[in-house]
């Protein structure tokens, strides 16, 4: 069957194909799994954004560039035009543009596989990955800074790639995409001045004097960035560059966790079984892998780490691991091994990537309380909701939350919602815990009327993937512990 995919098929089925199985999986992602990846994607984007496309200050650190605030709050305002309003329905029009905008990466993957190319599964393979590989639907939609820079950036590099074959093609529009990935994350600059380097060494006079002219551009681009919101030019640089100079602020791993992370990433240890074809496959696109090893390198000698910092080079090592894959497909160990685990592996992620939700336990309570109304009083008793701040994003005016310092029991919730009810005429209450035992305790409320509250029944907010990520470390994990609350809704 695969030959005579591979017999009929041409270069444009292959990448329409591949853009088109993409989109809907990650469409699907998006849709059905709108749960954060870490908090910093709502403190430092999502957050904000919402701010920018109200009017409001978006309150952003100062070693963070208001670029991508703008992109993501102008998109969220246009989707006001439509009336997406709601939290969640917001949180899923974000995520449809960061998936179509993830689709730049397939393009960038298929302009990096040369034209004269005459074995089909080495431009099948690599768009494949890049398509469906069991963990893009999620990340291509999750991490805002990283999954947005990670396509342009690779798209960037096909067009330098292909103006450092063919002359008639400008690397000024690389560069420039490069450049716009690296001001929407800073650490791609990395791979600018990389890439300047190795254009160096190559003697390619052209690419160099291109590269350092959109350079010098960049940075007025963001000197004027700078400037527009009341910040001197290039500050918001320096203090980036400051920030990461104390990684103890934020958490320190070991050297080797980066590359085990990207090892792990290529579904190691079972591509050993062709790993002698990745040589061949470094020799056929060498500054490709040049710059994989870079940027995974300087990433290891820093001391914070997190698995997001290496999705940006996602797609140059995909291209690498399809290259060495393809070669080896005249394998039998590789057509009855490794390709049933590929198959098993992969689907498994993508059914968890695509249709199952995670780390809602501390936001979904207010999800499900905004989408019915804004109108909402939120008692904690020390819920995890209560202990983090995702939740900001979902509380709109007139929404509080008011945290309560004794013990859960019967009469202080009774009397909570008595008091709240004669501060603001609030349509709904809810009372939250992450305990087990006090959560009893609301289950005894459930169905009762509290004054003017007709309460519903008692709702866990956790999810299976959650529940067993959360078992295995208690402590690393505490945001995915259950959170109990109890939803009570005027009558009149």
């Amino acid at each position: 069957m695969l030959d005579r995919i591979l017999k009929h098929s041409t270069h444009r089925q292959i990448l329409i194909s591949a853009l088109l199985l993409g989109l809907a999986l990650r469409c699907l992602s998006a849709w059905y799994v709108w749960g954060p990846q870490a908090l910093d994607d709502f403190m430092d984007v999502l957050e904000p954004a919402w701010k920018f496309s109200i009017g409001q200050d978006t309150g952003i650190h100062d070693y963070r560039s208001p670029l991508f605030i703008w992109i993501i709050g102008s998109w969220i305002k246009f989707g006001g035009l439509f009336g997406i309003s709601k939290a969640v329905a917001q949180i899923r029009w974000v995520y449809f543009f960061l998936a179509v905008s993830s689709l730049t990466g397939i393009l960038g993957v298929d302009l990096l596989i040369p034209k004269t190319e005459k074995n089909l599964l080495k431009r099948i393979l690599p768009l494949f990955l890049m398509a469906a590989y069991g963990l893009m639907p999620f990340i291509s939609t999750r991490s805002f800074l990283e999954a947005f820079a990670m396509g342009y950036m690779t798209l960037a590099f096909g067009l330098l790639e292909l103006a450092r074959k063919e002359r008639k093609i400008s690397p000024v529009w690389g560069f420039a995409l490069l450049g716009f990935s690296t001001l929407v994350r800073f650490q791609l600059g990395v791979m600018y001045v990389g890439y300047l380097v190795v254009l160096a060494v190559l003697r390619d006079r052209r690419g160099v004097t291109a590269g350092i002219l959109v350079g010098f551009g960049l940075l007025a681009i963001e000197s004027v960035i700078d400037l527009s919101i009341g910040r001197p030019a290039l500050i918001t640089i320096l203090t980036y560059v400051s920030a990461a100079g104390h990684p103890q602020d934020y958490g320190v791993s070991p050297w080797y966790s980066t590359w085990l992370t990207w090892l792990a990433a290529m579904y190691f240890p079972f591509t050993l079984l062709f790993w002698r074809k990745f040589r061949s496959a470094w020799e056929q696109h060498k500054i490709i892998a040049i710059m994989t090893l870079l940027f995974v390198g300087i990433h290891s000698l820093y001391p914070h780490k997190e698995e997001r910092f290496i999705y940006p080079i996602l797609g140059f090592s995909f291209v690498l691991w399809g290259t060495a894959w393809a070669e080896s497909m005249d394998s039998k160990w590789i057509r009855r091994i490794y390709l049933p685990i590929f198959l098993v592996l992969n689907t498994t992620l993508l059914v968890i990537g695509c249709l199952l939700n995670t780390q809602i336990e501390e936001i979904g309570p207010a999800a499900a309380m905004q989408d019915r109304s804004d109108s909402v009083l939120y008692l904690d008793y020390d819920s995890l909701m209560g202990r983090g701040w995702m939740y900001q994003f979902f509380l709109r005016p007139p929404a509080v939350m008011k945290r309560v310092t004794e013990p859960l029991s019967e009469d202080s919730v009774r009397a909570q919602i008595a008091t709240g009810a004669t501060e603001f005429p609030f349509e709904g209450i809810a009372i939250l815990t992450m305990e087990p035992e006090p959560s009893e305790i609301l289950a005894g409320l459930a169905g009762q009327k509290i004054g003017d509250y007709q309460c519903d029944s008692l709702k866990k907010e956790s999810t299976l993937i959650d529940g067993l990520i959360y078992r295995m470390n208690p402590i690393r994990n505490r945001r995915r512990r259950p959170e109990w609350y109890l939803d009570c809704w005027r009558t009149h």
